[in-house]
């Protein structure tokens, strides 16, 4: 128990942060979890394909409350844009 104590210290300012405030981490960690889940997949594939792919997964999930017709990319959208290629 002491050395978890000794470990936290260096950061005790994001632990009291952390366990103080009322926002949830849960889905800053799930869209962290995707994407180095993601990476792992394309290991050792050209980055233009892995950078096209995180946009494609980030546009597609998009919680709708947050986006707007206009504001939204279409599948075809980011196929078609032309710093992607």
């Amino acid at each position: 128990m002491a050395s978890v104590a000794t470990g936290l210290l260096p950061d005790l300012d994001a632990v009291v942060y952390g366990t103080g405030t009322g926002w949830p981490s849960g889905p800053v960690e799930g869209r962290v979890n995707d994407l180095k889940a993601l990476k792992r997949s394309m290991f050792g594939r050209a980055p233009p394909l892995l950078r096209k792919r995180l946009l494609l997964i980030a546009a597609i999930r998009q919680p709708p409350a947050s986006t707007s017709a206009a504001s939204c990319l279409t599948v075809q959208e980011i196929d078609q844009s032309s710093f992607l290629a």
